[in-house]
């Protein structure tokens, strides 16, 4: 199974969080050949601040998805505001390592909840996101939605690297969905791959 994370960072809290990267890379090391997608979410204007962490692993059970999401050094550390951990379907069978990188492009993540007025989607709107989805393959590192307890779908969740913020805003607007106003206020993230490959030592992009 596979489970979503997202540790949104208190205020002030960026000296400790340095302090402890480290020890963050060492436990996420671990999981390492059961990650799909792993990074810091980041401030626009400076990507210096880091306003939270995203993960997605591979895992066999709610309870040791817990003790990944609660026994990682951020959470021990009572970094986070908030953790919002949830099934997650990998709907491009794609993984962020998988993906090749245009360097010259930036990083986003997308967090499209769906309206409860809309609990129940159709196969037809469905298959024309997908294909719409398709047509951005080149731009998609990862996508796929977030699932309740009930099996339904809770959110679509997009991991996407574009020129710029005005590509992105427009690829969310012509989604299907944002079309059927199934979402209820997405949000577009300043994100980036996560690890000692892609940070600095202090957890954040050069």
């Amino acid at each position: 199974m596979l489970y979503f994370s997202w540790g949104i960072n208190k205020t002030d809290i960026q000296k400790q969080r340095s302090s402890l990267i480290q020890k963050h890379w060492d436990f996420i090391d671990e999981y390492q050949n059961r990650l799909i997608v792993r990074g810091p979410v980041l401030e626009f204007k400076d990507t210096s601040i880091v306003l939270g962490s995203i993960h997605i692993v591979e895992i066999d059970n709610l309870i040791e998805a817990k003790k990944f999401v609660y026994g990682e050094p951020f959470a021990q550390a009572g970094l986070f505001e908030n953790i919002i951990c949830s099934q997650f379907h990998n709907k491009s069978s794609n993984t962020q390592f998988e993906f090749t990188r245009n360097l010259e492009n930036k990083t986003f993540f997308l967090y499209c909840p769906n309206s409860m007025q809309h609990k129940i989607i159709t196969d037809k709107l469905k298959e024309e996101a997908l294909l719409y989805y398709n047509d951005f393959s080149q731009h998609i590192l990862c996508w796929g939605s977030l699932i309740s307890d009930k099996n339904e779908e809770l959110c679509n969740i997009f991991f996407v690297e574009f020129p710029n913020l005005d590509d992105t805003k427009d690829f969310l607007k012509k989604d299907p969905y944002s079309i059927k106003k199934i979402y209820n206020n997405p949000k577009i993230q300043r994100w980036a791959p996560g690890g000692r490959e892609n940070l600095t030592l202090a957890g954040t992009l050069t």
